[in-house]
């Protein structure tokens, strides 16, 4: 049997790499290659053999390719000798460890079907392995570990037999939480590549208003002047009236004041008076799933002067607006007063409170706010 060193400072070092693959199952495979390495076996596999990775399986192989991988879970692991016969007899309720050559005799393995057509393919006559079932949040799941060791290799022996017992405990518990952070990450991930894609700037804030996550549309909105900028890790306004009523909004959303709710301000650039308008929403905690954290508020920034024109025509098309009443809404996206707008179209501020009046009817919003929210919307 070939030899293998037990050095408590070796062991050690392997289990700190087994939970860093905790929080990154991919370096899962580089710790197949570690233990493969002090078994002197030339390939091995980690995998869930009644669960796939679409549906939340695992799948890691050192020193294999991936097409004569996928040629044994298509096809030979149903005619696997060593599998089928672990399965079928009593082994070690724990650990599940087998040697191959004490599940089958040598001249049944030789004239097997899996031993010709498929073993020999990858250099492969020993095997040391455990299949094992684990308890996860998602319910329980069989893992299967095997290490390869070529015609060549003396065989494993109860030192391989040790060590891996010493090793699985801990595979195990990575893999549990492995499974219940992949939700949250998948998630996280999904999210991320949501907010991306938005034409506007995304921000992601804590309840405490600590800037969390932005996309690429936000950075750039927020590196230049456009009026609203993370100072201290914190989303703020340039000017400080801006800023007041952009706390409001975030405070409002982080439900500091009661309930949750969303609403919607202007921020204006000091240099060029430019206004960008901002949109605070509250996320519900049951779908904070960005990074793990307490993802709490999302804030939209857009900049009016870049939005396409269509989206008024299908705003005014779907709440049936008359062009004063589609006048006066593009005027309050654009930041104006009511009595700013009366000013440039040239009515009087009674007119323009029942062209207001009759879009809150329309559209069912309850303030100027409620109403700007409803147009970011359509952009």
């Amino acid at each position: 049997m070939d030899r293998i060193s037990l050095d408590p400072n070796d062991i050690g070092a392997v289990i700190g790499r087994i939970y860093e693959s905790a929080v990154d199952p991919q370096a899962l495979a580089d710790v197949l290659a570690c233990i493969a390495t002090r078994f002197n076996a030339h390939s091995a596999l980690f995998f869930t053999p009644k669960l796939a990775p679409p549906e939340g399986g695992l799948s890691y192989i050192h020193n294999l390719d991936t097409s004569v991988f996928d040629e044994y879970v298509a096809h030979y692991i149903d005619v696997d000798i060593w599998w089928h016969t672990a399965r079928a007899i009593e082994v070690d309720g724990e650990t599940g460890i087998v040697v191959g050559e004490e599940l089958v005799d040598r001249r049944s393995f030789e004239r097997s079907e899996f031993y010709n057509d498929y073993l020999t393919k990858v250099d492969t006559y020993h095997v040391i392995a455990s299949d094992t079932r684990i308890p996860t949040h998602a319910g329980a799941i069989d893992l299967s570990v095997a290490f390869h060791g070529s015609p060549r290799h003396k065989g494993f022996g109860d030192a391989h037999k040790e060590l891996l017992a010493a090793l699985l405990p801990h595979l195990r518990r990575a893999v549990c939480l492995a499974t219940e952070l992949s939700g949250p990450m998948h998630g996280a991930a999904l999210a991320a590549d949501t907010l991306e894609a938005l034409a506007s700037g995304a921000v992601v804030l804590a309840a405490n208003g600590r800037v969390l996550h932005a996309n690429t549309v936000a950075e750039s909105m927020l590196a230049e002047e456009h009026g609203i900028a993370v100072r201290g890790g914190c989303l703020r306004a340039t000017l400080p009236k801006d800023d007041a009523e952009l706390q409001t909004c975030l405070q409002r959303a982080a439900g500091l004041a009661g309930t949750p709710e969303g609403g919607a301000t202007v921020v204006r650039s000091v240099r060029t008076g430019a206004i960008s308008i901002v949109s605070v929403l509250p996320i519900p905690k049951h779908r904070a799933v960005l990074a793990l954290n307490p993802a709490r508020i999302l804030v939209t920034i857009r900049d009016p002067s870049r939005e396409p024109t269509p989206r008024w025509t299908l705003f005014s098309r779907h709440y049936q607006l008359t062009p004063a009443e589609l006048r006066i809404c593009q005027a309050l996206a654009r930041g104006m007063t009511v009595k700013e707008h009366c000013e440039s179209e040239s009515i009087t501020e009674n007119t323009a409170r029942t062209h207001l009046k009759s879009v809150f009817s329309k559209t069912e919003a309850r303030r100027q706010t409620d109403l700007v929210a409803l147009m970011n919307a359509f952009a």
